[in-house]
């Protein structure tokens, strides 16, 4: 009787494990809400440093970055709670040769999003290209 119950117990609770399972993702390391966007202007040539600064300010690594074929650079990241989080930078054209250019930032930090992470990284990108453009150099300001 005893093994009976303990076969039971063992098989309801498999059966709850296995329909719990159901709607879950594959893997747990990924990427949900929405991302933060933003816009900013300077010169294409300040773009890795300023997202470079940007990061750093808050507290989150790059992991690697690719330029894809339509010029989009997208940086893979990591926090300091291991979470993933991702940047996308789409440069547009420049108005005249050697001109500022436009960019287009997007980024989504953590499982679920963290806004206030994601929204700094945006701000910073945007104020560090800002804070660049006509200058090679130029002291980092927060």
């Amino acid at each position: 009787m005893a093994i009976l119950r303990i076969q039971l117990v063992l098989g309801v609770c498999l059966a709850v494990l296995c329909l719990g399972c159901d709607g879950m993702p594959a893997t747990l390391d990924r990427k949900q809400g929405a991302e933060v966007a933003g816009y900013g202007f300077g010169d294409a040539n300040d773009i890795d440093v300023s997202v470079d600064a940007a990061l750093a300010r808050a507290g989150v690594a790059p992991v690697s970055m690719e330029v894809r074929k339509d010029g989009t650079r997208v940086w893979e990241l990591r926090t300091a709670r291991d979470e993933p989080g991702e940047l996308l930078v789409r440069v547009g054209t420049p108005d005249r040769e050697n001109g500022p250019v436009p960019v287009q930032l997007s980024c989504r930090v953590g499982r679920f999003g963290n806004p206030e992470t994601e929204q700094l990284i945006v701000k910073s990108v945007a104020k560090r290209l800002e804070n660049l453009r006509g200058r090679s150099v130029y002291r980092i300001t927060w």
